[in-house]
């Protein structure tokens, strides 16, 4: 019988955290009400939809907006931030990335960052970081 399939072993927390499908390791670690806290200041939804309208890829925009929401919780547990930071954080971060894949841009001039990532040369996830 498989071990963590056992009743005794489950736990809310770690189902929580699966579900968040964190790519650094040390967001494993987090604390799952600090991670309710800061979900709750924000809208995801309506985040994912601002960068589908730069992408136009839903599948990818949910990525970037995954990487977003990792990065903003790190960065503020690591600087020992209060929480209502996180929603600051998190918005300063979106923005720089809808400028960055901008194409048409012209104070930036990224032209490269937004083909890469519907080529799948890197995850939407990783370019928050």
């Amino acid at each position: 019988m498989n071990k963590e399939l056992l009743i005794e072993n489950f736990s809310y927390e770690k189902e929580y955290l699966k579900n968040c499908d964190f790519i650094m390791e040390n967001s494993l670690y987090l604390d799952v009400k600090f991670i309710q806290r800061c979900e709750s200041q924000i809208n995801r939804k309506e985040t994912v939809q601002k960068i589908d309208k730069v992408i136009n890829c839903l599948t990818i925009s949910d990525d970037v907006e995954r990487g977003i929401f990792e990065f903003s919780l790190n960065y503020v547990k690591a600087h020992n931030y209060p929480d209502h930071f996180f929603q600051l954080t998190y918005n300063d971060k979106l923005n720089d990335l809808l400028l960055n894949l901008d194409v048409n841009n012209k104070r930036i001039e990224n032209k490269t960052l937004l083909p890469d990532l519907l080529s799948g040369k890197f995850s939407g996830q990783i370019i928050a970081f």
